[in-house]
């Protein structure tokens, strides 16, 4: 009889186990969402950088749609991180947009970035409205104001 009941017992702690290690169906930490702290960022035309926030539960790697934006770090542990997202001046004349997508294990989060153009002068150096201001095109006559003596 006692070697029923040890029997019984090591089954019961046997099936335990097995039905621990069957719930869920996943690693808890992988399961876990990867945040971030905004969505969407918009840089300085001079240039600048924005902070963002970064909950990952597992090792994180970040990657850019666009060249002209940084990103650091771009990878991590798992963990909270302050993530700096900058871009230099931008001098093209066309406004810009990004995107940086985190990715940490099976999850992904991703931030929008934007960034306005610098303002183009609509005069160039030498014209006025599209006409030449050469000096020497001046009016001599008596009448120019512009009359030299």
């Amino acid at each position: 009889m006692k070697t029923v009941l040890k029997l019984l017992a090591a089954l019961t702690v046997l099936a335990g186990g097995v039905t621990a290690c069957q719930g869920g169906g996943g690693d808890a930490q992988t399961d876990q969402p990867i945040t971030l702290s905004k969505q969407a960022v918009t840089l300085a035309p001079e240039g600048s950088s924005e902070t963002v926030v970064l909950t990952a539960p597992v090792s994180w790697i970040a990657t850019s749609t666009a060249e002209w934006l940084k990103v650091n770090p771009a990878s991590g542990n798992s963990g909270t991180f302050n993530i700096s997202v900058s871009a230099d001046k931008n001098a093209s004349g066309q406004d810009r947009s990004g995107m940086v997508t985190f990715s940490a294990g099976n999850k992904s989060a991703s931030l929008t970035v934007g960034q306005k153009a610098i303002p183009q002068d609509p005069l160039t150096p030498g014209t006025m409205d599209g006409y030449n201001a050469n000096v020497n095109d001046w009016d001599e006559g008596e009448d120019s104001i512009y009359h030299r003596d």
